[in-house]
């Protein structure tokens, strides 16, 4: 093996684009193994974790393990405790334009980032996954106001390969021209395990056991091309200006499908398809005048046009239950 420890040992990858500060470093040769590993500081007992930069993200865990494959290429990240991807604060980073994401992810228990060959990405352990702009997996609306999701466990695959990119690291210009990267994560489907939160300008969801979601990006007739492609932005709700009032839902499971449409100027609306809500399905309504307040339980919903698309959700229930301010509405299927 070989192997470098010291108060500040620092590896860089100009070819994957990576600069990494740790305590310790070694690399098993016969396993092709890297194994990085942070410590603490005697003076005051605070963790001083290793910090891994790529592209504009930076990821911070105690014990970090790469493992390559026969060609030299990472084939699998893992990250033992707890840990986050955050905006990378080295002076020196890439710089990000208006259609790049300011992506948060944090866990307590493991990362695990597989090539296989897509990429897959797997969080354990109290996970918080978040984004601020409107161009990723969770963007925002005009209004500023972004998503985050949380769960026991968190799952993105078909995760793919971004473009080569080049960036100012510690070492100087480098262009990424394989490997992995954990600075781009947009994922094909979405799941999330577990006691899941998930919230998004005035909507919060509650789902006790799954949540999927599949994401698709369309290009506006007015675009450049009209290519379709997989991709991971979304927004919980159409970009709606109407009731601005708080909703809240629970359930057991929840599944839906995000198409997102991008204009000749890189904007993005989201278009929420084919929801449901199944399993103890209640949902409070509290609107801007009492006048417009609802809830309604059942044991499904269905939205297929999205859950703002009124006229086309369908309640079931065994009866199903809607109470309006006047009034109640009681049967085995209500369309609202």
């Amino acid at each position: 093996s070989i192997q470098a420890e010291g108060s500040k040992v620092i590896f860089t990858s100009r070819e994957q684009n990576v600069t990494a500060i740790m305590s310790r470093l070694k690399y098993h040769i016969e396993e092709r193994v890297m194994e990085l590993s942070g410590s603490v500081v005697a003076a005051t007992g605070r963790p001083k974790p290793v910090q891994i930069y790529q592209s504009t993200s930076m990821l911070t865990a105690s014990h970090v393990l790469a493992v390559h494959d026969k060609d030299n290429q990472i084939h699998t990240i893992q990250c033992i405790g707890p840990g986050q991807i955050e905006p990378s604060d080295l002076p020196s980073a890439e710089r990000r334009s208006e259609s790049d994401v300011t992506f948060f992810a944090k866990w307590s228990e493991s990362l695990l980032m597989r090539q296989v060959p897509e990429q897959k990405v797997t969080l354990k352990g109290t996970v918080v996954v978040s984004q601020s702009n409107a161009t990723d997996m969770i963007a925002t609306d005009d209004a500023g106001a972004g998503m985050s999701l949380s769960g026991d466990v968190i799952e993105m695959t078909g995760t793919t390969a971004k473009a080569p990119a080049r960036i100012a690291s510690v070492g100087g210009d480098a262009l990424q021209t394989s490997g992995m990267d954990f600075s781009r994560i947009k994922p094909k489907e979405l799941t999330a395990i577990g006691n899941v939160l998930l919230t998004h300008n005035r909507v919060s969801g509650h789902i006790n056991e799954k949540l999927t979601v599949t994401f698709t990006e369309q290009l506006s007739p007015n675009a450049a091309s009209d290519k379709t492609k997989t991709i991971s932005q979304s927004s919980i709700l159409n970009d709606s200006q109407g009731d601005q009032g708080e909703t809240n839902f629970f359930c057991d499971t929840a599944k839906a499908s995000v198409n997102l449409v991008q204009n000749a100027q890189q904007k993005q609306s989201a278009e929420w398809k084919d929801v449901w809500l199944v399993g103890k399905v209640q949902i409070e309504h509290t609107g801007l005048t009492k006048d417009s307040d609802f809830s309604a339980k059942g044991n499904a919903l269905s939205a297929k046009s999205g859950l703002d698309a009124i006229g086309d959700v369908s309640l079931f229930g065994d009866p199903a239950e809607v109470r309006l301010a006047s009034r109640r509405v009681e049967g085995p299927r209500i369309d609202l």
